[in-house]
């Protein structure tokens, strides 16, 4: 059990090693999971710890196309019959290591390729008191403060709520709703109902219904009773009457991987899967609504900027060093009516 060990302390005194690890373990094996976990080995071994990945008759199973596992080349031990040479770990004790080495709570996704990931959403709301006994009560969050705002934090995404006045919910907006996914939906709807929040049927056979949270902000909550922590963040569901020419721009932009789930057209990024259905109009903006805007995190905010500028797009805020939050951000708003918060420092939280 040495590698173990070793992987546990490794992680512990590397913690950028260790959040990209436990990226990984979130990937099922794929050309681009493969490069990422190639990628963390080269660090590992950088930093003289190579004993971790040498541990065939451990924790390892040669077997590159398993579904759920990660694979990783080392280059410094072979496989049978694989031109790979792929080592493949045992997913959950993996995580499990990794979970001690550093909390999963709240913490933002390592970006993509393009050096983004899913970072926060924004509710504008008179009565900040009747969202958070919703989101850390309910739901589990837990609060956190950045000067003078306040978060919830869950798994992939924060929450955040500013005090104000909005001019209507998410119906009728181009963000339609939020998705989370939890690993007991009976138990949330219960929890939802004894706090007087409406709900709507139990899709049948699906486990899955949508509630109406203070100020009309719509929440699609997904079972899953496999996953790891009791609820997680899911998705953004829009409604646009040009779903294929959003759904490229957000690939072209943010480097969102475009595909399917069920009917449903959808791109993923780190933290959020981006879903859409079609609508026969325009919707209305964001911006004004309870849900205001969306975040996402982004590595080098002001090169990052330049090069949005660079493709045609004229930012609402250019790049802002907010030292009362310990953040910098800037805004931008998609062709549809999407505010979008950039932000530089969230990952800290």
């Amino acid at each position: 059990m040495k590698v173990l060990h070793d992987l546990f302390k490794f992680t512990t005194a590397n913690e950028s090693v260790g959040a990209d690890l436990r990226a990984a373990t979130t990937q099922a094996w794929s050309v681009a999971a493969q490069e990422r976990c190639s990628h963390i080995e080269n660090r590992i071994f950088k930093k003289g710890c190579a004993s971790i990945f040498c541990m065939r008759a451990v924790c390892c199973k040669i077997a590159p196309s398993s579904p759920g596992r990660i694979g990783i080349d080392p280059g410094h031990c072979t496989g049978q019959n694989y031109g790979l040479r792929s080592f493949v770990m045992n997913k959950r004790l993996l995580f499990l290591i990794l979970s001690f080495a550093s909390p999963l709570l709240g913490q933002v996704a390592p970006p993509n390729a393009a050096g983004v990931s899913m970072g926060h959403v924004h509710i504008v709301t008179p009565d900040s008191e009747a969202q958070k006994r919703v989101w850390i009560d309910v739901l589990g969050g837990k609060l956190v403060k950045a000067g003078p705002l306040e978060y919830a934090l869950f798994p992939g995404v924060l929450i955040g709520f500013r005090k104000g006045d909005s001019n209507g919910g998410t119906e009728g907006s181009v963000l339609n709703r939020l998705g989370f996914v939890v690993r007991d939906a009976t138990s949330v709807e219960q929890k939802f109902s004894a706090a007087g929040i409406q709900v709507s049927a139990m899709t049948p056979g699906s486990q899955q219904f949508t509630a109406v949270l203070p100020d009309g902000v719509k929440l699609e909550i997904t079972e899953d009773k496999t996953l790891d922590v009791p609820i997680k963040h899911f998705h953004l569901y829009f409604v646009t009457n040009q779903v294929e020419e959003m759904r490229a721009w957000y690939g072209k932009l943010f480097g969102s991987v475009s595909g399917t789930r069920g009917k449903t057209q959808i791109a993923d990024l780190p933290g959020v899967n981006l879903s859409w259905a079609p609508s026969e109009t325009p919707m209305q903006p964001t911006k004004g609504r309870a849900l205001d805007h969306i975040g996402f995190e982004v590595k080098d905010i002001k090169k990052f900027c330049s090069e949005l500028e660079a493709a045609g797009l004229k930012l609402d805020m250019p790049p802002t060093p907010r030292p009362d939050l310990g953040i910098t951000i800037a805004f931008i708003t998609d062709a549809w009516g999407t505010r979008i918060e950039l932000t530089e420092g969230l990952n800290k939280f």
